[in-house]
Parts: C-alpha cells; sequence; structure tokens
C-alpha cells in the first residue's frame, strides 16, 4: 500500500470514526474507488486503523476509564459493607451506573440467544421454552 493511500485512509478513519456514519463502510469505499479492493492486506490495514482509534480512545480518555474501574471496586466494597447511598454517588458513581442501565437492552436481546446456545450444548430444545 502506498504511503499517500495510507495517509488517506486513517484520516479518513479519523475524520468519521466519531460521526453517526459507517467509518468501515468509508474504508470500504475508498480502496474500491483507488485500487485496493479486498485481499489480506486490506483487511489487515483497516482492522489496524481501527486499533489505532480504540488505542486512541484510551489515551484520551484513560483517567475517565481508569476512574470508573477504581469507582466500580469501590461500589463493589461499598456494597458490602453496608455503605452504599444513592444520594451521595459521585461524578464517576453515577457514570458508572448510567454504563450499566444503558446495557440492559443488550442484556434482554442476548438472552434468547445465550438459552438457545446453553441448550445446544446440554441437549435441551430451548425454543419451547422460549415459546
Amino acid at each position: 500500500m502506498e504511503i499517500l493511500k495510507a495517509i488517506l485512509l486513517g484520516f479518513l478513519q479519523g475524520v468519521t470514526e466519531f460521526l453517526p456514519i459507517s467509518s468501515s463502510g468509508h474504508l470500504s469505499v475508498f480502496q474500491h474507488f483507488f485500487g485496493n479492493v479486498g485481499g489480506t492486506s486490506s483487511l489487515l490495514f483497516t482492522v489496524l486503523l481501527h486499533m489505532g482509534t480504540l488505542i486512541a480512545v484510551f489515551v484520551v480518555y484513560y483517567k475517565t476509564i481508569w476512574g470508573l474501574i477504581v469507582e466500580f471496586f469501590s461500589t463493589i466494597k461499598d456494597i458490602f459493607t453496608g455503605k452504599f447511598k444513592w444520594s451521595e454517588m459521585n461524578e464517576n458513581r453515577r457514570m458508572l451506573f448510567m454504563f450499566v442501565i444503558s446495557c440492559v437492552p443488550l442484556l434482554i436481546q442476548i438472552i434468547p440467544y445465550v438459552l438457545v446456545l446453553v441448550g445446544g450444548i446440554i441437549g435441551i430444545n430451548v425454543f419451547v421454552v422460549l415459546l
């Protein structure tokens, strides 16, 4: 892959990743029109671009991420020691609870798939249970 194409793909990834559009789709369209269609190297470069984005997010938000990790264990400790109070939550604890609450719809959607998977492993017909 040429250096100019790599720079343009990196720029495109950086611009489109945090917009409500598909950065992967834009990378594919760019690669199609500029002659880098398919192949292992194209897929590898796309994965590396996404890994770079993930690393950049961790670098920029490391204090927030570390604060949430610390607050998670602090919340667990407070719950088991009886010191947890809803009215005295700090900013990180509120963000942690909002994150957990926002994951509830995902968990509800995943439950049927997990039941089918576990039922298939242990040999129970889960479709009857789901109906």
